[in-house]
């Protein structure tokens, strides 16, 4: 029998165990300065802000979801709110050539009743991550964050939607 892929990776966390330096625990680290910039965007491996804004350790949280959306971590964004004592920007960034640009609803609906038998229309209120346009899908997540009632007021003028190209390396503000 071979062995998983899930079981290579345990082995590798062997090696890497072996030359790990511990992370003190959160209470130990409160009085440290806290990130003051959330990042949200897509979970496409070539998607990584500490790369391509070159995030030095702490500046940024970042919060990776299907296509960069935002509605499925409105509630993550505000307890991350409170739980660093406010950030004081938001960047929301979603990426040229994102896996989001390829897929339907009507792919997706096909899938769920191959594979379950249940119709999107049955799961009360679940948002696709699928994007056709991608400029306007970043303006109407920065438009449905700073509408979000659970956003602090202050914070929704420092929230800001930007693209990341994966072929140049650049972002631009959208």
């Amino acid at each position: 029998m071979t062995a998983s892929l899930v079981d290579e990776m345990l082995e590798r966390n062997k090696n890497f165990a072996t030359s790990h330096r511990p992370y003190k625990f959160f209470s130990e680290s409160m009085s440290r300065k806290l990130p003051s910039v959330l990042i949200i965007t897509c979970l496409d491996p070539r998607c990584k802000p500490e790369e391509f804004l070159c995030l030095k350790p702490g500046e940024a949280i970042i919060f990776r979801v299907g296509g960069g959306r935002v509605a499925p971590l409105i509630a993550q964004v505000a307890s991350m709110d409170c739980f660093v004592g406010g950030f004081r920007e938001v960047m929301i960034i979603h990426h040229t050539d994102c896996g989001a640009t390829y897929l339907t609803a009507e792919k997706i609906q096909s899938h769920i009743l191959k594979e379950e038998g249940v119709s999107i229309k049955d799961t009360n209120g679940l948002v696709l991550p699928v994007i056709v346009d991608l400029e306007q899908r970043v303006h109407d997540d920065v438009k449905l964050l700073r509408e979000s009632k659970v956003i602090r007021r202050d914070l929704k003028e420092c929230i800001k939607g930007y693209l990341y190209d994966v072929k140049t390396g650049l972002v631009a503000r959208v």
